[in-house]
């Protein structure tokens, strides 16, 4: 997949911990996504579909 986005000339916008940072600050703080989308300079859907994803993982272990 980098090899792909290197060659249509995009980059992921969050690292793996600046997603796993992300989630963390909306569960534990109460960041809200506009928040949380405007500190790290992402778009708001962002950090919504990095939060509910990660907590579907917590529920499941």
């Amino acid at each position: 997949m980098a090899a792909r986005r290197r060659q249509i000339g995009t980059r992921r916008r969050l690292t793996c911990s600046r997603q796993a940072l992300t989630t963390l600050a909306h569960l534990r703080c109460g960041h809200t996504f506009a928040e949380l989308a405007a500190r790290f300079r992402v778009g708001l859907p962002q950090p919504y579909r990095r939060a509910k994803s990660k907590t579907k993982l917590r529920r499941n272990v």
